[in-house]
């Protein structure tokens, strides 16, 4: 017995296009690793999709999701396709909570470096003042580094609040000029 197949006409890859997506197009190219004019494979440009996904989540995109749309060009023996990709935000290990300490602990051992570092520069301008400008504190020392402490917490707690506050970290930067300039 002899079957005679007809393979018919070899459709190729036309026009590839990204929507949707804030990441450079040379950057998405790469990552999907389809190529112009090479003979359509479904299972490719699936794993090509898949590819692309688990790339954007290395990269901290970690909601990526994309669809893929082709288009007919019967004239041109091609089909085109258009990735819409939905990136989501951008996290980082900083903001991943991935940890068996509590938020409250978090936090504290967040800010306790800061108000820490803060303490010794004060300590260091007052002994600075003293031994190379001879100028001395007139009143209590005490009072003085009081003050400074109840300063910086409320300045970390602004900080932090903004943290809270904010979607990316591009928000928060301008927030926290926002707030420092009041």
């Amino acid at each position: 017995m002899t079957v005679d197949v007809d393979q018919g006409a070899i459709y190729k890859i036309g026009k590839i296009e990204y929507t949707g997506a804030s990441i450079p197009r040379a950057q998405l190219v790469k990552l999907a690793n389809l190529t112009e004019g090479e003979p359509v494979n479904m299972e490719v440009v699936k794993a090509s999709q898949t590819s692309l996904e688990r790339a954007l989540r290395r990269l901290g995109y970690i909601q990526a999701r994309s669809e893929v749309k082709r288009k007919l060009q019967e004239a041109t023996k091609t089909f085109d396709f258009t990735f819409g990709i939905e990136a989501g935000p951008q996290y980082t290990m900083g903001q991943l909570l991935v940890s068996p300490l509590g938020p409250l602990e978090i936090i504290v051992g967040k800010l306790v470096p800061y108000i820490f570092l803060a303490a010794f520069d004060g300590f260091l301008i007052m002994l600075v003042g003293r031994l190379v400008f001879g100028v001395s504190v007139a009143g209590s020392s005490w009072l003085l580094a009081l003050c400074s402490l109840v300063y910086v917490f409320t300045a970390l707690s602004i900080g932090l609040l903004i943290s809270t506050i904010a979607k990316r970290q591009q928000h928060a930067m301008f927030m926290a000029v926002g707030a420092t300039m009041m």
